[in-house]
């Protein structure tokens, strides 16, 4: 039996080295019954709307009062009823043994319920909508035993009892059907919700069928959008034809809008992740929104997602033409389903937040990017967002190329090599290093220490690999070999917040929270030069041929000889952190970037570029607002690659300075 195929986009650990990648290449009885006089309090909105009726539909049915239920159902289906933004009634009236926080209800609560819906089916054997509701109350009761883990995660004895709900559900359907009694949208969007449980790909005709009878009918497009997508039954481009076709086969005055439901759908489970899954055509999803707004004038709810969307397509215009129309009319709900913070993005997407002088932005991101690194001839951008999310960028035109969300990383830990395209992260909350190899999506555990990695720098070759752990532990390991080649143990109590290996050198260098840089010899494991740097912690480390650079959390940076570890520079900015740096491919030229002790504190030039062979200090290059995270040189030294808890990537030109 299969119950459904849920990837690492989905919840769950790494447990199950599942990793999903597409790479380079979503009060009165007559008030109730006909629910017109309370809809037309123009400013109440979907989500009031919908609480007010569920409320009054739970007491009924709490209070027995079947027959009015029977009335208010019927009234429903033959009205064709639907709330202000277009989404069915019916389907919700189905909810009325549900309480509110549905992920709450204890099986006392279902078996209450239960016990009402055979009571109302022995007062009014003849009422399809008891058994509608009998389906979809053993629908919701089974999910609930499945829980939100990726099936191979879920215990078996869940397992089946997730199947054995999904068939009592059936059953009720199939009730229906024994009798003769009319089929309606919810008995086709229960059939698709049931064979997700049952292991079945549910049947494109159940939705035609649906919307000959109601082109304008949401729920069922939304249901099956889901179901194509791959964490259960999808095939790539699927849903993308899925999408189209329904929109090809609808009436001419919501083709589009059914389009931009089958997004939204999609949006709600895939989150930010949606655009770059799949090829959907931007300009059909905003002549959707506009079919939204002509066919439901009193809904303005739908311009949460399209602000979201268009944020996700880099459309900044459209971004902020949505945004001033919501003004305070937003619907946070719709935020949080996308994992979108919406104070932070309305703090950070504005034209004063954009602003900057750097030639590209990379948009998209919806949480603080935390790692980034040119990769290949190519210089394919990739980038590790808070949210765990990888991207892959074209650096020549900006356009994300593929992605991979996982769950459960440090991103803060991750380090990419530019050539092999090997990945290094620890976890979060736990001991343990992931390898991972972002060509071919494949992925190791590896446990090189018992405690939490928090830095991770790989050898210029890409052979080895050095982490540190948070007790000051330094392990260097074999790539090809996956064994421990060398172990440092620290000789004081220390945390290792920089790791770099010297080009053209045996040497590793470690810079730690005592302010210390040690230089080992790798091949021997002997150590060469320890010396005390600052009398502040070193957040970070970068290393060239000739020179090694270490940044303090009080804006110190200090320019090292490589070799004796002997200061040659130093420059003291504002009293920030300074906690990413890199030097350009020839080594002539370093960048950092800093940050306010608080990361969402917005401060000014966050963002440095120091050519330190030709200028005696560093000069700010204006456009970050928060605290620049992560900075990388294009292959050929020409660009800079910053990234920002702004949420965006910037590139700047770097000039070479005259003399």
């Amino acid at each position: 039996m299969c119950y459904g195929r849920k990837t690492m986009m989905g919840c769950g650990s790494l447990a199950s080295r599942t990793v999903f990648v597409v790479l380079w290449t979503c009060l009165q009885p007559c008030i109730v019954r006909d629910g017109v006089a309370a809809d037309q309090a123009k400013s109440a909105t979907f989500d009031e709307l919908l609480a007010r009726d569920r409320k009054l539909w739970r007491d009924l049915f709490q209070r027995r009062e079947f027959k009015q239920l029977d009335e208010i159902a019927d009234d429903l289906r033959s009205q064709l009823a639907k709330y202000p933004n277009g989404r069915g009634k019916l389907w919700r009236f189905a909810w009325c043994p549900l309480t509110p926080n549905l992920g709450d209800m204890s099986d006392e609560e279902y078996d209450n319920a239960f016990r009402l819906i055979d009571a109302w089916k022995t007062d009014r054997p003849d009422s399809v909508n008891a058994l509608l509701v009998e389906a979809h109350v053993w629908q919701k009761y089974s999910f609930q035993a499945r829980g939100g883990r990726i099936a191979i995660e879920t215990p078996q004895q869940q397992l089946d009892l997730f199947q054995e709900r999904c068939e009592k559900a059936s059953a009720a359907l199939d009730r229906i059907d024994s009798l003769k009694l009319p089929v309606d949208a919810v008995y086709r969007r229960l059939r698709m919700e049931i064979a997700k449980g049952l292991g079945e790909k549910t049947d494109l005709e159940l939705v035609y069928e649906g919307l000959r009878h109601d082109p304008r009918d949401m729920e069922l497009v939304h249901g099956m959008a889901i179901c194509l997508l791959p964490r259960w039954f999808g095939e790539p481009g699927e849903l993308e034809r899925f999408a189209k076709e329904v929109a090809d086969r609808t009436q001419d005055d919501c083709g589009d809008l059914q389009y931009t439901t089958a997004v939204i759908a999609a949006k709600e489970m895939v989150k930010s992740y949606l655009l770059d899954t799949h090829a959907f055509d931007w300009p059909r999803i905003r002549r959707g929104f506009r079919d939204l707004e002509r066919i439901y004038p009193d809904s303005r709810e739908h311009w949460n997602d399209e602000a979201q969307l268009a944020f996700m397509v880099e459309d900044l215009d459209v971004v902020y033409e949505i945004m001033a129309k919501i003004g305070p009319v937003l619907r946070r709900k719709s935020w949080e389903e996308t994992e979108i913070n919406l104070d932070k993005f309305r703090e950070r997407i504005t034209p004063e937040m954009m602003a900057g002088s750097q030639r590209r932005q990379f948009l998209g991101h919806t949480h603080s990017v935390m790692a980034l690194q040119t990769v290949g001839e190519a210089d394919l951008l990739v980038s590790v967002n808070w949210g765990y999310g990888i991207r892959f960028h074209d650096s020549a035109t900006g356009k994300r190329k593929g992605w991979i969300y996982l769950e459960g990383l440090w991103a803060d830990t991750a380090s990419i090599h530019p050539q092999t395209g090997l990945m290094a992260c620890g976890f979060e909350n736990r001991p343990g290093l992931l390898l991972l190899d972002l060509g071919r999506g494949q992925s190791a555990e590896l446990q090189p220490t018992p405690k939490r990695i928090i830095k991770a720098a790989f050898s210029p070759e890409g052979g080895l690999l050095a982490v540190g752990d948070e007790a000051g532990t330094v392990v260097m390991i074999n790539l090809e070999t996956g064994q421990t080649e060398r172990t440092w143990e620290p000789t004081t109590p220390r945390q290792v917040y920089g790791l770099a290996f010297v080009p053209g050198s045996d040497h590793l260098a470690m810079a730690g929270s005592d302010g210390r840089v040690l230089l080992v010899n790798h091949q021997t494991g002997a150590q060469v030069v320890d010396r005390r740097v600052a009398d502040s912690p070193l957040h970070c480390l970068a290393a060239s041929k000739e020179h090694i650079a270490v940044g303090t959390n009080k804006g110190d940076v200090f320019r090292l000889s490589a070799e004796s570890l002997v200061e040659q520079l130093s420059f003291s900015s504002p009293p920030w952190e300074v906690i990413t740096l890199a030097f350009s491919p020839e080594g002539k030229t370093l960048a950092f970037g800093i940050r306010a002790p608080h990361w969402e504190q917005p401060i000014e030039n966050t963002l440095y570029l120091w050519h330190h062979t030709l200028e005696k200090a560093p000069r700010p290059i204006t456009g970050h607002k928060f605290g620049v995270n992560r900075v990388t040189f294009s292959r050929d030294g020409k660009s800079l690659y910053s990234a920002s808890h702004d949420w965006t990537i910037r590139q700047s030109d770097v000039a070479r300075p005259e003399r």
